[in-house]
């Protein structure tokens, strides 16, 4: 069943998966993992998150400033850039 996203099981296994059912990724280092990656604290991992922390673009920081940045208009936009 698709769902557009992964919860915390899906993601599990995923993991489990890709370290080849290692010993060292437990269900605990598992969930530390997904709770970082999944920014938005919806409680699922969605196309951008999974990608922003396979390719190593997510960042709190500059997701946090992105926000910002969309609340503002053009005009406040550009004179920050100047």
């Amino acid at each position: 069943k698709r769902l557009g996203f992964l919860d915390k099981p899906a993601f599990y296994t995923l993991l489990r998966g890709l370290t080849r059912k290692r010993d060292y990724m437990d269900e605990k280092l598992s969930d530390h993992i997904f709770d970082e990656i999944d920014i938005n604290q919806s409680g699922g991992i969605d196309k951008e998150e999974f990608l922003g922390w396979v390719f190593e673009t997510n960042n709190f920081r500059l997701n946090h400033l992105r926000e910002k940045l969309i609340d503002m208009s053009e005009e406040e936009v550009q004179k920050i850039f100047r």
